[in-house]
């Protein structure tokens, strides 16, 4: 089954209001009601009936969670030694996982009308034509539509942050009118356990500090969180497009491209894509 979206499905304003079931997005039905099934179905290696999640009292209201069950079910992390370790075959990747894991192929009007053109016009265009994003379950969920997103399965890249994996996250976090759908990135030595290029995707009905966390401006488009235990650079749609977001993590020269700057040194980073607020109302 494929999922088949343009600009136009994309939620640019939502609020808490927004997560009542008679304003689910298209695509928050169809992610929701697929995983529902497949938990029910007992596709899982456990449930979530013992989860237990906690509020920490205190200016930032972290969130705690305990999950014992994915401390002793879930597979065992792949030993990482580099940020850019190469792919492995031999090792687990989301070509190995079962059909039943699949919720559905995700894929832009753009691409697909893309695809269709190379096949009319005979062109042999592989990397147009197989490319396939999946959505799968995360069989060790740690919250309500703990799904696992890998870009362009096939071409078994590893777990490094591209430009069609960053696009892909903002415009899936666009198409739900949920306001806790979250997406996030762990790089390889920053707890990815699979060196297969993968993203988190989940619910949380909890609002994270990091929504509305104080920044300060450091060039245009481009904020540093100030106030918070980890440094970290933040940007935001708001006044920019996707396009421009993109492009400023991966402009040609390396030492103007945050990501492949840090990529290049060898630097472990994670990854967070959600809905906050203006940052304009909370910088300084």
């Amino acid at each position: 089954m494929s999922f088949i979206y343009n600009s136009k499905d994309f939620h640019w304003t939502i609020t808490w209001s927004s997560n009542n079931s008679s304003n689910q997005s298209l695509f928050d039905e169809e992610l929701r009601s697929r995983w529902q099934q497949a938990m029910d179905s007992g596709h899982f290696r456990f449930d979530l009936s013992e989860v237990v999640t906690r509020i920490i009292p205190g200016k930032r209201n972290y969130i705690a969670q305990l999950n014992t069950k994915r401390g002793t079910q879930r597979r065992h992390p792949q030993a990482m030694s580099s940020v850019s370790q190469p792919f492995n075959d031999e090792l687990f990747n989301f070509t190995k996982i079962k059909p039943q894991e699949i919720l559905f192929e995700i894929k832009s009007q753009q691409s697909q009308d893309l695809s269709v053109k190379s096949q009319e016009n005979g062109y042999n265009c592989k990397r147009v034509q197989n490319a396939q994003n999946l959505v799968i379950i995360n069989v060790s969920p740690f919250e309500f539509g703990s799904i696992l997103i890998v870009p362009d399965v096939g071409r078994c890249q590893p777990q490094i942050v591209t430009e069609d994996m960053l696009k892909l996250g903002l415009e899936m976090v666009l198409l739900s009118s949920h306001r806790g759908f979250r997406v996030g990135f762990n790089s390889l030595c920053a707890l990815a356990s699979v060196n297969h290029q993968h993203m988190h995707g989940y619910y949380c009905e909890h609002n994270f500090y990091i929504d509305t966390a104080d920044v300060s401006i450091l060039g245009k488009g481009c904020y540093e969180l100030v106030n918070t235990p980890v440094r970290g650079f933040v940007f935001q749609l708001f006044n920019s497009s996707i396009e421009e977001i993109t492009n400023v993590n991966f402009q040609k020269d390396v030492h103007s491209s945050i990501i492949l700057f840090v990529q290049g040194n060898c630097t472990q980073c994670d990854i967070y894509k959600g809905s906050g607020y203006r940052w304009q109302s909370y910088s300084r």
